[in-house]
């Protein structure tokens, strides 16, 4: 894989601090000293101007940085606190999308975050181009770290090796929570749960095991109470071949086509209903970081 300069997404220009100040630290795949933008922010509250919000946002509280994994690794988070009646009880969710290679600052921005870009997926009038309050945001019943995870994917930097495995990202999730607690002790004795779409089907049962190892020995356990997977990927290949009937019976592909391939039965449900169900591609938007 090519390591290519650090890019932004567009909807993250207003995150304040950590990624802003970040250029890719090498083109290798050794150990490069130094940052050229100086040591990753740990901890910073996010702020956005006030043209890019609509709204109030006034009580959405809000944190990013970096936390390494090894002495050159670095994975990016953004933390939003809980907008509850009583946060002290609420518990910690720690969300990854899934890929493998997809950015959680889809997550926080076009899914279940507490300031949105509403009808950034979509080609209508919705898309304001600024971010809004999200009332279905999870922030309003638990704490929320996203988390840009495994190494080199979104806002991640580094110069060590990659990660070639789910046992390696499971590894680098427990170092970073520990990491992360340190930042954050007011947190640390909340219950947690791992949660992921897509790719998560394999991410969050390795993290899940990583953390439940950990555990064992550890005099510092985390509270682990549950796992969420949202549409995961576990056997793309078993659950792949299911596409053409699933599609057929919702009524999302004529009945009479016999279809042997996802790909064929997605290319003619694009026909058949007359547009793409995911025509927004966020990811062709992007902006140097540094």
């Amino acid at each position: 894989r090519m390591r290519v300069p650090l890019r932004a997404v567009t909807y993250a220009v207003g995150i304040a601090g950590a990624a802003a100040r970040l250029t890719w630290p090498g083109t290798g795949r050794h150990h490069t000293p130094g940052l050229p933008c100086g040591e990753p922010v740990k901890r910073k509250p996010v702020r956005f101007p006030p043209e890019l919000i609509l709204g109030d946002s006034s009580d959405v509280v809000m944190f990013s940085g970096y936390v390494n994994v090894t002495a050159s690794d670095y994975l990016f988070y953004w933390f939003a606190e809980a907008n509850t009646d009583a946060p002290e009880d609420a518990p910690l969710i720690v969300w990854s999308n899934g890929g493998p290679g997809c950015s959680s600052m889809e997550g926080i921005t076009t899914e279940h975050g507490p300031l949105i870009l509403f009808g950034v997926k979509e080609d209508g009038a919705l898309f304001s181009g600024k971010l809004s309050r999200n009332p279905y945001s999870w922030n309003n019943q638990a704490h929320v770290l996203y988390v840009d995870q495994p190494r080199y994917v979104g806002y991640s930097i580094g110069s060590g090796p990659f990660v070639t495995s789910s046992l390696e990202a499971g590894r680098d999730m427990v170092t970073f929570l520990r990491g992360w607690r340190l930042l954050f002790p007011e947190h640390a004795h909340r219950s947690i749960i791992l949660a992921a779409e897509s790719y998560g089907g394999h991410y969050v049962p390795a993290w899940a095991s990583a953390i439940l190892d950990y555990n064992e020995k550890a005099s510092d356990p985390f509270a682990l109470v549950g796992l969420a997977i949202g549409n995961g990927i576990v056997n793309e290949t078993v659950q792949g071949s299911t596409f053409p009937e699933f599609a057929s019976r919702q009524g999302l592909i004529p009945k009479n086509k016999v279809l042997q391939s996802s790909w064929g039965a997605r290319e003619i449900m694009k026909d058949y209903l007359g547009y793409n169900p995911n025509y927004y591609d966020y990811r062709l938007t992007e902006q140097e970081c540094c």
